[in-house]
C-alpha cells in the first residue's frame, strides 16, 4: 500500500513539473509555428514550394536570407538546416520578427523576383521535419555489397575507443550504416573528385560496415572516415581532426621533430640545433620504430605528392600523445625516446604536455625590403587575405620595389585564403589580359540554378556566355569584350589533362586578370621569381600558377601541394560528423589539374637539412643568384 501511495505521489509530482514547464514555455512566448511544410537545400541555400515549383528564398519579412542563415548557424552550429525548418519561432524572436498570422517571403523564380504570403502553422514544423528526414534517408546507392574486408582496407577499421558500447557519443550499427549510405550518395552525386585517383570508395565503405558489430563511437567513426577521405587525393575534402583527438591526447614532446630524406631529427627550436648533437636522430618512441609511427600519421593525410604528404604527416606526428594512442598505449604522460648517431643508441624519458615550441622558420604576413644589388623582396607566407588593409599593403609594397633590378615574391608555406592578392599582384607583370584558372562546377544532382554570373563568381570564375555587358571584379568594372577575346585566344591552346563528364559538370568557367581595368598600376619590366614549396595550398596554388603567366616570371623551389576544390560541408544525419566534399574540377592554365598534381616550379631547388633547421635558405639564395646573373 505504501509503495502504491509513493508511486501516485511521484506521478503527481512529475505531472506538476510538466505543467510548470509547459506554462513556462507559454509565458516565454515560444512560437512553434512555421511558414514552410517543405524545404530543400541546394548548395546550402533554402528553396521552398510556390505553386508546385521550387523557388529560391531571397528574404523573409524584409530580413535577408543570408542573415537568417547566419542566425540558424548560431543556434545550431552542427546543422543549421534543422534549425531553419524546425525552430522558426526562435528565429523570429532573435531577429525581432513580429508574430502575425502570415509572413511575407520574397523569392527568385526563373530569374524574376516575386513575393508570397505564407501562413504560420504548427503542423508545418512536423511536416517540414518529416520531409527533410525522408530526403536524407532516400539518398542511398542500391548495389551489391562486399562480404569480406579486403586486405587493403583493413587499416580503415581501426578504433581508438574499441567495441565496448559507450553511454555517450555512441551510434548504433543501423545509424552508422545510414550515415555511410548518405555519404556514398553524396560522393557519387555531388563530389567532383570521386574518380580522381580511381579509389574504390564503395569497397572502403563496405569494409567499415562489415566491422561495425553493435555500433561505434562517434570519434572512431570520424577517425575511420578521415582515413577514407584521404584516398581521393583532394586536400580540401576531409573530416576535421578536431572530431577525433581528445584534449588529453593533444600533447607532445618538448622539442620539434623534423624529417629529412629517410631520417628523423629532434630539434631545439630556440637554438635551431639538434637536441643532442652527438645523437641527432630519433629511431623509436616507447620502443615503437619511428617509421611505423610516421606511417600511422600518414594515414591521416591526403594522398598528394610525396613532399606535401610528409609535411602534413609531420603535423599529426608531432601530436605524440595521439600517435601513441593509435598504437594502443594507455599511459600518455611520458615517452621513452631512443636517439642514435647512426650506430650507437641512447634512450631518454620525457614528459608529454602542451609545451610551447619555438618556430624554426619565421613567416611574414606581408613584408617588403630591398636586398643587396637592388633586388626587391616581398614575402607573404601566412595567408592570402582580401582585406582592404592587405590589398593596400600589396600596392604599397609594389611601389617600394618599383625601381629594383629584379624581384622575389616569397609565398612558401602559405596555406591559401583568397584570390584577390593574385589579381592585384599579377596586374603589375602583364600588359594584356591573362587566363589564370579554369574550372567546371558539378551540378548533376545538385539542382543548382544557372545563376546570372555563373556558379563560381565568388572565385572570380565566370562562363564565356556571361549575361552582362560588364561585371564587377575587385571593385573594378571588367570589359566583357576583353574577357571574351582573352578566352577565345586561350581556348586555342588549352588542352585539359583530364576531361570532366559533360552531363555532370557545368560549362567551363574562367578567371581572367585584366591590367587594363585596374587603376594605379605600373608595368614591372624586370625579372621576377616566385618562391614556392610543398606548403603552398589552395589559393596559394592558384597564385603560383597565375603568377607564372606574368611576362618575365619564373617559379623556383618545390612543387606545391595542389588543391582547388571549392569544398562544401555535409553533416551526416546521425553522427553529425562534418565531411567536406569538393564541387569543382579546377585546372591550371597549362591544362593540368591542381589536385594530385600541384604547381611544378620552373627551377627545382630542394630544402637542405640546414634549411629545415632555420639556419639557411638555399631557395632564396638560388633566386638571388639567378637574378644577379640576369643583371
Amino acid at each position: 500500500m505504501k509503495l502504491l501511495i509513493r508511486s501516485i505521489l511521484f506521478l503527481f509530482f512529475i505531472s506538476q513539473i510538466s505543467n510548470i514547464l509547459a506554462q513556462s514555455s507559454e509565458d516565454d512566448g515560444i512560437d512553434n509555428r512555421s511558414p514552410f511544410s517543405k524545404v530543400i537545400y541546394k548548395d546550402n541555400h533554402p528553396f521552398i514550394e510556390v505553386d508546385q515549383e521550387w523557388v529560391k528564398i531571397i528574404s523573409i519579412q524584409d530580413q535577408s536570407i543570408q542573415k537568417i542563415i547566419r542566425q540558424c548557424v548560431d543556434l545550431c552550429p552542427k546543422d543549421w538546416k534543422t534549425c531553419f525548418h524546425e525552430f522558426w519561432g526562435y528565429i523570429m524572436d532573435d531577429l525581432g520578427i513580429e508574430r502575425k498570422e502570415n509572413i511575407s517571403i520574397r523569392y527568385l523564380k526563373n530569374g524574376i523576383e516575386s513575393s508570397h504570403s505564407f501562413q504560420l502553422l504548427e503542423e508545418n514544423t512536423k511536416l517540414a521535419k518529416d520531409f527533410h528526414y525522408q530526403n536524407i534517408t532516400s539518398n542511398r546507392i542500391n548495389r551489391k555489397r562486399t562480404q569480406e574486408i579486403p586486405s587493403e582496407f583493413k587499416y580503415l577499421v581501426k578504433r581508438l575507443d574499441g567495441f565496448q558500447k559507450m553511454d555517450t557519443d555512441w551510434i548504433s550499427k543501423e545509424e552508422a550504416i545510414h550515415d555511410l549510405n548518405y555519404l556514398e550518395w553524396e560522393i557519387a552525386n555531388h563530389y567532383s573528385y570521386a574518380d580522381l585517383r580511381g579509389f574504390d570508395y564503395q569497397g572502403a565503405i563496405d569494409a567499415i560496415i562489415l566491422n561495425l558489430r553493435d555500433g561505434i563511437s562517434k570519434r572512431d567513426f570520424a577517425y575511420q572516415l578521415k582515413m577514407l577521405m584521404t584516398n581521393f587525393g583532394d586536400g580540401h575534402s576531409r573530416v576535421s581532426f578536431r572530431d577525433i583527438k581528445k584534449p588529453e591526447e593533444s600533447i607532445w614532446l618538448p622539442f620539434e621533430i623534423i624529417k629529412h630524406e629517410d631520417n628523423f631529427y629532434a630539434v631545439d627550436g630556440e637554438t635551431k640545433s639538434f637536441l643532442y648533437e652527438d645523437f641527432p636522430q630519433i629511431i623509436a618512441i616507447n620502443d615503437h620504430p619511428i617509421d611505423h609511427l610516421f606511417e600511422l600519421a600518414k594515414e591521416l593525410v591526403s594522398k598528394s605528392n610525396k613532399k606535401s604528404m610528409t609535411k602534413d604527416a609531420l603535423v599529426y606526428f608531432n601530436y605524440t600523445g595521439f600517435i601513441l594512442k593509435l598504437t594502443g598505449e594507455k599511459n600518455l604522460k611520458n615517452a621513452q625516446v631512443t636517439f642514435s648517431d647512426g650506430q650507437n643508441h641512447k634512450t631518454k624519458s620525457f614528459v608529454l604536455g602542451k609545451h610551447r615550441l619555438q618556430k624554426l622558420i619565421k613567416d611574414h604576413q606581408l613584408m617588403d625590403t630591398i636586398l643587396p644589388k637592388g633586388i626587391g623582396y616581398i614575402a607573404l607566407n601566412t595567408r592570402m587575405y582580401k582585406t582592404d588593409e592587405f590589398i593596400e599593403g600589396i600596392h604599397q609594397a609594389m611601389q617600394n620595389v618599383k625601381k629594383t633590378e629584379g624581384l622575389i615574391i616569397d609565398i612558401r608555406r602559405n596555406g591559401g585564403g583568397n584570390r584577390a592578392p593574385l589579381i592585384n599582384f599579377l596586374s603589375y607583370f602583364i600588359k594584356e589580359p591573362k587566363v589564370v584558372n579554369v574550372a567546371k562546377f558539378r551540378i548533376d544532382q545538385a539542382d543548382d540554378l544557372d545563376p546570372q554570373f555563373g556558379y563560381l563568381d565568388s572565385r572570380y570564375l565566370f562562363p564565356f556566355d556571361i549575361k552582362e555587358d560588364y561585371f564587377l571584379v575587385e571593385d573594378e568594372f571588367f570589359s566583357i569584350k576583353d574577357f571574351k577575346n582573352t578566352i577565345s585566344t586561350f581556348q586555342k591552346s588549352f588542352t585539359p589533362a583530364r576531361l570532366a563528364e559533360e552531363d555532370k559538370f557545368s560549362v567551363y568557367h574562367y578567371m581572367v586578370v585584366n591590367p587594363k581595368d585596374l587603376k594605379n598600376r605600373y608595368y614591372y619590366d624586370q625579372e621576377v621569381i616566385i618562391l614556392i614549396d610543398e606548403g603552398c595550398f589552395s589559393a596559394s596554388d592558384i597564385f603560383a600558377a597565375g603568377m607564372k603567366q606574368g611576362d618575365q616570371v619564373q617559379l623556383l623551389g618545390n612543387c606545391t601541394q595542389g588543391g582547388s576544390g571549392n569544398a562544401k560541408s555535409k553533416y551526416l544525419p546521425n553522427s553529425e560528423i562534418k565531411v567536406k566534399l569538393s564541387r569543382i574540377f579546377s585546372y591550371q592554365p597549362d591544362g593540368n589539374l591542381y589536385d594530385t598534381h600541384g604547381v611544378v616550379p620552373d627551377i627545382q631547388v630542394d630544402y637542405t637539412l640546414k634549411d629545415k633547421l632555420g639556419n639557411s635558405d638555399s631557395q632564396l639564395d638560388a633566386a638571388i643568384q639567378l637574378l644577379q646573373r640576369h643583371q
